[in-house]
């Protein structure tokens, strides 16, 4: 069994799962402060979840570093721009929920990032995945 496999498999999964808890945590506390959990409660998973997507997103980008010398301009522009942006949207966040009431305004803000930064993520994968298909010997049959 390649276990190098299973672990880019699980790193990925937790990558996307944590995306998905920062990105709804936050957008639920914009959308409906008043509901939302707050402080403490919310806090332990936020931040649990940061360093899981640091840890995570660096395992994936160095597993999949070589597919991105097959279109080095635009896969090394879209990379940057999502790393960038996940650490602006990361320390915005973070500032916005320092305090006991989080800034709405800041929180609004970080949501409207992690939304580019889920955007080219997922532009940064079909990018990736067409550089790889592009740059693959076809098969071909002897039949």
């Amino acid at each position: 069994m390649d276990w190098l496999l299973v672990a880019s498999t699980v790193s990925r999964w937790v990558h996307v799962l944590c995306a998905c808890i920062v990105v709804g945590g936050i957008f639920w506390m914009v959308l409906a402060p008043t509901a939302a959990p707050r402080g403490r409660a919310f806090k332990p998973v936020f931040h649990g979840s940061i360093l899981l997507l640091i840890l995570t997103g660096s395992f994936n980008a160095w597993r999949a570093w070589g597919q991105y010398s097959l279109w080095p301009g635009v896969l090394h522009g879209v990379f940057g721009m999502h790393i960038l942006l996940a650490l602006a949207a990361i320390i915005l966040l973070i500032v916005a929920t320092a305090k006991p009431v989080p800034s709405g305004r800041l929180m609004a803000w970080g949501v409207a990032l992690l939304f580019v930064v889920v955007l080219l993520a997922s532009t940064l994968k079909g990018l990736r995945e067409r550089a790889v298909l592009k740059h693959s010997t076809p098969i071909t049959s002897n039949a």
